[in-house]
């Protein structure tokens, strides 16, 4: 038959369940007797806080009507259960660019690409990655080490980056002499991981 579903996640962790905490408002689910089944609750905004946090589970008959209610009460039938539960942190890694505005056909453009890790977890597998319009031809760099190229562009495997850490590349490239003159060259530089980032916006520079 019918029941309902209410979870509560402790999400400053101050051991009360109270306000937006209540994250799961009477969900409706079907639930078959003397079966086990398994439900995806409906979507709901997590809390930034990282580590130990009490998540509480209610499955009644009837609603829960009580607008500030706390995980308490009694119920004429069906089920609470707690579990302690890892919010995990994660990083948030960050590419800027920067490049003169205006330059001489047949004269170098030096791009400065600055990135770094903003988040409180460390990033893996970061990497950069440049493109190159047409028109401009990149300059190898002495220390090309973390480089490789590809029909895309530039890409840099940087690797590890620690909460806090930043970094910077410079980039040259030759503006070649056949480039109208009123041309708008922009490389667009992304920066990415192989762990959760809690914001993408930040991943791309133009």
């Amino acid at each position: 038959g019918l029941r309902y579903v209410n979870i509560l996640f402790d999400w400053n962790q101050d051991g009360v369940w109270s306000g937006d905490e209540w994250a799961v408002k009477n969900q409706v689910v079907e639930m078959a007797g003397n079966e086990s089944s398994m439900i995806s609750s409906n979507p709901f905004l997590a809390g930034t806080t990282t580590g130990g946090c009490w998540m509480r589970i209610t499955l009644t008959r009837d609603p829960i009507h009580d607008s500030n209610w706390d995980g308490g009460g009694e119920f004429e039938s069906g089920e609470t259960e707690d579990y302690l539960i890892n919010i995990a942190a994660k990083s948030d890694v960050w590419v800027k660019q920067s490049a003169p505005e205006h330059t001489l056909l047949g004269q170098v453009l030096t791009c400065f690409l600055e990135y770094g890790n903003q988040g409180k977890a460390l990033a893996q597998g970061v990497r950069i990655t440049q493109s190159i319009p047409c028109g401009l031809t990149y300059i190898p760099a002495v220390n090309d080490m973390l480089l490789t190229r590809d029909e895309t562009g530039l890409i840099w495997d940087v690797g590890e980056l620690y909460p806090g850490e930043k970094g910077f590349l410079e980039v040259s490239f030759r503006v070649e002499p056949w480039v109208d003159t009123n041309a708008a060259m922009m490389t667009t530089a992304i920066i990415d991981s192989n762990v959760p980032d809690v914001n993408l916006e930040n991943n791309t520079a133009v």
